[in-house]
């Protein structure tokens, strides 16, 4: 995921380079970074000989990065696509509950033209909606409260939509931003010396505001 870090940088250079503008159709490369907050969600803690117990940690708001590589079907001004996305954010806990999620989503997406014009044939304006289902891998490290902490990774299939609006200051080149929406149910398990299996349940439900650049070619 290091390289999403770079790639914007490396396409705003090859832009740079090129004297002429394509149109603003096919592929599209997209970066972006923002803040994240996970809402507050129960968790369900299975230890032996104690049973079920419940708690509700508050997640502060953290940070938020990643990219996605997307095509425009049916020519210009087409208002269907498809896109692979990829991110990273925490769900920072109070009390030593940590959670690392890196989804990775398959969206269909839809767009719509405004300010349409012979160099902007999708419109320099573009309102867009993206929803479809996401692998997370998902990390945790919660505090037990008895002097041990549990830790285990989970690959829950959950829940992406979002939607933005797109601003292109080139035919090539834009700003956009966006409202996103990500939920997973995770199912943590873990043996722990001493205590003996243990397993811990939770619904992470997020919600992000990015802000990022896109590059058409």
């Amino acid at each position: 995921m290091r390289i999403l870090r770079f790639l914007p940088l490396c396409l705003l250079a090859a832009c740079a380079n090129n004297a002429k503008f394509e149109k603003a159709d096919g592929v599209f490369v997209d970066g972006y970074l923002g803040p994240s907050w996970t809402n507050d969600s129960k968790i369900e803690t299975t230890i032996p000989g104690t049973g079920a117990v419940d708690t509700e940690p508050s997640y502060d708001r953290t940070p938020v990065w990643g990219g996605r590589v997307g095509y425009w079907f049916g020519g210009e001004g087409t208002p269907v696509g498809i896109a692979v996305d990829g991110s990273s954010y925490m769900a920072d806990g109070q009390g030593s509950n940590d959670v690392q999620i890196t989804p990775i989503s398959l969206l269909m997406m839809l767009r719509a033209p405004l300010i349409q014009s012979d160099d902007y044939p999708a419109g320099r304006l573009q309102p867009y909606v993206g929803v479809g289902p996401s692998v997370g891998i998902v990390r945790a490290s919660y505090n037990l409260g008895f002097g041990q902490t549990f830790r285990d990774s989970d690959t829950p299939v959950g829940l992406d939509a979002r939607g933005g609006l797109t601003f292109l200051i080139t035919p090539n080149f834009g700003i956009f931003g966006e409202y996103r929406y990500n939920q997973f149910r995770a199912d943590w398990r873990e043996t722990i010396i001493g205590t003996g299996p243990v397993r811990v349940d939770s619904t992470l439900a997020s919600q992000q505001a990015l802000f990022g650049v896109t590059f058409r070619f």
